[in-house]
């Protein structure tokens, strides 16, 4: 048995929540690449097709309670920001126990992105909020719910 094999057993016995954690996060990936491919096939059909232009909100306001005022709160709040402004940075990922104020944080972060945009040139094309549900996991309802921030149609068997 290979190192790395023999490392993701340990933690897997150690925290039960590791497994759960990277199903999930190779899931967001796969997602993210079907994404990225999409992008491609579109950038690559040619100026010969008609395209409907349509104006999409980068950032949509979500209605939260402020976290002025909690310094805990707002130096993660301003981390967030220094990872979003590194282009090294793919993935940033909130967890902990539930109840500490992780939506109430990213939430805080959605709306502060929303007063930036107009100012700023943000290196992403749009904000969206997907709601990832306790286990079992349902990727066509994460891919619903990506499709549907996009304008797009997802059939039943969570295909765009």
């Amino acid at each position: 048995m290979g190192n790395y094999a023999r490392e993701k057993k340990l933690v897997y016995k150690y925290c039960t929540n590791c497994s759960l954690r990277l199903e999930v996060s190779a899931q967001a990936k796969n997602i993210r690449d079907q994404l990225c491919r999409l992008k491609e096939v579109g950038e690559n059909i040619g100026s010969n097709l008609v395209v409907e232009n349509y104006w999409m909100e980068k950032v949509e306001y979500i209605p939260v309670s402020s976290i002025e005022g909690q310094p805990a709160a707002t130096r993660n709040l301003h981390k967030i920001f220094q990872l979003l402004e590194d282009d090294k940075v793919c993935i940033i990922g909130v967890w902990g126990t539930g109840g500490v104020g992780k939506a109430t944080l990213v939430k805080n972060l959605n709306n502060e992105l929303l007063k930036n945009v107009p100012s700023s040139k943000p290196s992403f094309g749009v904000v969206i909020w997907v709601i990832v549900p306790k286990p079992p996991i349902d990727v066509r309802k994460i891919k619903a719910q990506i499709a549907s921030r996009l304008n797009l149609q997802v059939d039943n068997n969570g295909n765009v």
